[in-house]
């Protein structure tokens, strides 16, 4: 419903025009360009979207050597796929510029809708303002599209999720709700926007404190256990807190999708405390992530197309941050104990798993080796917790039978 077939249409354009046709120039103007988009589209397909984007980027060069109408709605579209580009790599500001060089040149109203809507999709994380703003704009064409109502509880959906992110919770309660009936109010069956409109309200319901229409909104946007809360070896864990400007008290609403095999796909920011483009670094780990497929098959596939998690930043890290003073007063603790401590302070998620390898060589009856072994991995960055409580309690108990380190705070 929301897509337009902009490639089909506007290469066709270049045919189309008779003073092009009868032009030798223009002719060859043509030939340059459709080979320019042949290799931008043959690096999109096959996955290198750097190389994608500067072969679109080089057919926008050429194409504004005709300045025409035609050429400005092929330029449009070639634009709005490079916004495309930069949305799934989580470029989300090059997006936004994208976008709205996209409707600056659009001609058909089909295409401006199109541009305007992932603006508002991409600023409501971003920068809501810019979102509701996007949102009254394609409002005024929403008529022109099919399935107008449909399409305006879509719309709705959107106005709600930036006022959400821009702190205006009650407001934002309201336009879902509001959202919610447009798209056919609470029915068991429902399709991944219905779904998506619903886990909005939930969302904003439970900000407002209203937790029990926060769970009946949940209920019928699918919420349940799939058995998917573990996850595999080898993911991205959640950012750092401090790293690529996420604050400790961030945290973030992702909603992504599950293709047949397991691995995550189509994933897109719903949320953030505080918005902004540190969003990129919560939707980057949650593209790692990857389940069995059999369990995934599970799923219904409307459910697997909304599922959301939320995140927050990880706190604790060997060689870093707030944790750095104990990390150093402790090794020094242990070094007085006449304790190895050649641990290192590498906190990668996948370094439990050689951890807890050299905790089984020390064995369990020398407590004082096992120390520093067990607190790094208390502090690794591993999305393992069970393993990383254990093996807090354990050295909490060693250091308590000796003389413990200072506590440090800050």
């Amino acid at each position: 419903m929301f897509r337009f077939p902009l490639a089909q249409v506007l290469l066709g354009l270049l045919f189309l025009c008779p003073a092009w046709a009868s032009d030798p120039s223009a002719e060859d103007w043509i030939r340059r360009v459709n080979l320019q988009v042949a290799a931008a589209d043959a690096d999109r397909l096959n996955g290198n979207e750097a190389r994608a984007v500067d072969g679109y980027l080089a057919a926008i060069d050429l194409a504004e050597m005709h300045d025409t109408e035609a050429s400005r709605e092929l330029r449009a579209g070639f634009w709005f796929r490079i916004g495309i580009l930069h949305r799934t790599a989580f470029r989300y500001g090059a997006a936004m510029v994208a976008f709205a060089r996209t409707e600056a040149l659009a001609g058909s109203e089909a295409a401006r809708f199109e541009a305007i809507r992932h603006q508002a999709l991409v600023g409501a994380f971003l920068e809501p303002s810019v979102a509701l703003s996007a949102v009254d704009r394609a409002l005024t064409l929403v008529d022109q599209v099919s399935d107008p109502e449909r399409t305006r509880g879509h719309l709705l959906d959107l106005r709600g999720r930036a006022l959400l992110n821009a702190g205006r919770t009650h407001e934002a309660s309201e336009a879902l709700q509001d959202a919610v009936e447009h798209l056919g109010g609470l029915r068991p069956a429902a399709s991944p926007i219905q779904l998506s409109a619903r886990a909005d309200s939930a969302a904003a319901a439970a900000m407002e404190g209203e937790m029990s229409a926060a769970y009946r909104f949940l209920a019928y946007a699918g919420a349940q256990k799939f058995g998917l809360h573990n996850l595999p070896d080898g993911h991205t864990p959640p950012p750092q807190c401090g790293d690529d400007g996420v604050r400790p008290d961030d945290w973030a609403i992702i909603e992504f999708s599950l293709a047949e095999n397991g691995k995550v796909a189509d994933v897109l920011p719903i949320y953030l405390s505080r918005p902004g483009p540190h969003a990129a670094a919560f939707a980057h780990s949650v593209a790692t992530w990857a389940w069995p497929g059999e369990k995934v098959r599970e799923i219904h596939p409307a459910l697997r197309a909304t599922l959301r998690a939320e995140l927050r930043c990880a706190e604790r890290r060997v060689g870093g941050g707030r944790l750095q003073p104990l990390f150093d007063e402790a090794q020094r603790w242990f070094s007085d104990q006449g304790v190895s401590t050649a641990v290192g302070t590498d906190a990668s998620p996948r370094r439990l798993d050689d951890l807890q390898a050299r905790l089984n060589e020390v064995g369990h009856t020398a407590a004082l080796e096992r120390a520093p072994i067990l607190m790094a991995m208390a502090m690794s960055a591993s999305p393992n917790l069970a393993a990383r409580n254990s093996a807090g309690a354990e050295f909490r108990s060693i250091v308590d039978a000796f003389s413990p380190p200072p506590v440090i705070t800050g």
